[in-house]
């Protein structure tokens, strides 16, 4: 389970154990599902992933239980 380890502001710190990264990347990256955005110079449309990519191999070389920091950026 995701154990949220820091918060400031508009960064996050999550723990999360392989076995979690796992379950959660198992259908691909997630989607944006928000409406259409159209930024100065950008516009994503439902679905969007951009270029996201998952090292599969080196995931799954990963002990289940073992803890990864994921760091995440809010850019709203």
């Amino acid at each position: 389970m995701a154990q949220l380890f820091s918060r400031s502001g508009l960064f996050h710190s999550f723990a999360l154990s392989a076995s979690d990264i796992r379950n959660l990347l198992r259908d691909g990256p997630p989607r944006h599902t928000g409406p259409l955005v159209v930024g100065e110079n950008y516009v994503m449309h439902s679905g969007w992933v951009g270029d996201s990519k998952v090292d599969w191999d080196g995931l799954l070389k990963l002990d289940p239980d073992e803890v990864m920091l994921v760091d995440m950026v809010d850019q709203s």
